[in-house]
């Protein structure tokens, strides 16, 4: 007599386990997804950690020419009827901003993401929104990098690492992170790269097989890039005058500020002051004396963004945000030092040939410039848009990048 439910529970799950890897590695799901351009305007603004870690929603929409990353952080999120999203497809532009941003990206997780795509975005433009709060003693946060930076982007980079002292550095940045040294192979790899030794012909062989299945597995899985945040686009739009007129936009984001912003002295929305500011008043005065945005390793992340730039030949359009002179005033935020910040960072920059340069850095006293303490919003936007209007009618695409990594990439520049 045949015993029953045997084979099941005993082979069941190896089985089982089998059929998704062979439909994981050997299915259909590393196709780019075929998207409408109205899905195409969803993800532009949906920022979730899916659509920036997706490499096949990625090459779909920079296959068209018409898309253009902003790399920035949570300014990107606060949409209104000024926001680039916004006055982009109002007034018809011939381009059209994809956010690559959202709270806790910075410049590594941008890096990552320019690896991710290269043989689309190679000799395009992107634009990209400098925040002095991401300058700070440690740099970006263990969440920052796990939630907006997937394994096959990471594999994706060590496929084709060198010894040279921009993957060096790489590689022994990650190993600060938790998440990355509880891998043991990948430790592994990064320790070999870190030492100047190099990956031998093996590791090589494992690491091109462990992409594949990631590549596979980001497919397979890929999902959660759903969320609709078009129709807040399509609502601010209501609010433009019918041609686009930049001191008509100036005068209306100045009202508009105006009217959100009743309820505290700092020129803040009165929402974001009600929910973020108020319950924490108190404890807020004075916080930040002791910030300083001088020293941090994210000056040799943002150096690492820079040589991916300089390797695909893009131009590059950079903005220094400001911070809230108001508010900065009340914490006691160092205005000194927020100079020398944009000083620092500019230096780095246009002494490598970035010369497209924004220093909003004094426009922190200029009321309704920004929507709170630290993000661009309303007359910002206006302003931060005239520029990204000239940049885009630059039809010159020549770069002369001269990077010096061994000054910028050191511990000296990174003041640590």
């Amino acid at each position: 007599m045949r015993k029953k439910g045997f084979w099941l529970p005993t082979f069941g799950p190896i089985v089982v386990g089998a059929v998704i890897v062979f439909a994981v590695l050997f299915g259909p799901w590393n196709r780019p997804p075929k998207l409408s351009a109205s899905e195409e305007k969803k993800l532009s603004v949906a920022q979730t950690a899916n659509v920036m870690k997706s490499d096949g929603l990625k090459s779909e929409v920079f296959s068209n020419t018409n898309y253009v990353p902003f790399f920035g952080s949570s300014e990107l999120s606060r949409i209104d009827p000024f926001h680039p999203s916004v006055l982009a497809d109002y007034y018809h532009r011939e381009y059209m901003p994809f956010m690559l941003g959202a709270p806790g990206t910075q410049s590594l997780t941008h890096y990552f993401n320019l690896r991710s795509m290269e043989k689309e975005i190679r000799g395009k433009k992107a634009v990209v929104i400098i925040s002095p709060q991401w300058f700070t003693k440690e740099g970006i946060s263990e969440f920052g990098l796990v939630n907006f930076t997937s394994s096959n982007m990471i594999y994706t980079w060590l496929n084709n690492a060198t010894t040279g002292e921009t993957d060096r550095y790489l590689a022994g940045r990650l190993m600060n992170f938790d998440s990355v040294k509880g891998d043991t192979f990948l430790k592994s790899y990064l320790e070999k790269i870190t030492s100047g030794k190099g990956l031998n012909v093996l590791d090589r062989q494992l690491i091109q097989a462990n992409h594949a299945v990631l590549k596979k597995e980001d497919a397979f899985f890929e999902g959660g890039h759903s969320v609709n945040k078009w129709n807040r686009v399509k609502r601010a739009e209501k609010a433009l005058p019918e041609n686009y007129n930049a001191e008509v936009l100036d005068q209306l984001a100045y009202e508009e500020g105006e009217r959100q912003s009743t309820n505290n002295p700092f020129r803040i929305k009165n929402r974001f002051y009600t929910k973020r500011i108020k319950p924490e008043k108190g404890k807020l005065a004075g916080s930040q004396k002791d910030f300083n945005y001088l020293k941090s390793p994210e000056y040799a992340d943002f150096e690492l963004l820079l040589s991916e730039f300089q390797k695909l030949d893009m131009q590059v359009l950079f903005v220094i945000q400001p911070v809230n002179f108001k508010w900065a005033e009340y914490t006691e935020l160092s205005r000194p030092m927020l100079e020398d910040f944009a000083k620092k960072i500019s230096y780095q920059l246009t002494s490598q040939g970035f010369e497209n340069v924004v220093d909003f850095t004094e426009q922190g006293d200029v009321p309704y410039f920004m929507k709170d303490t630290i993000h661009l919003g309303w007359r910002g936007w206006v302003a931060f848009d005239k520029h990204v209007v000239d940049f885009m009618q630059i039809k010159d695409n020549q770069t002369n990048y001269k990077l010096n990594e061994k000054e910028f990439l050191s511990k000296k520049w990174q003041g640590i």
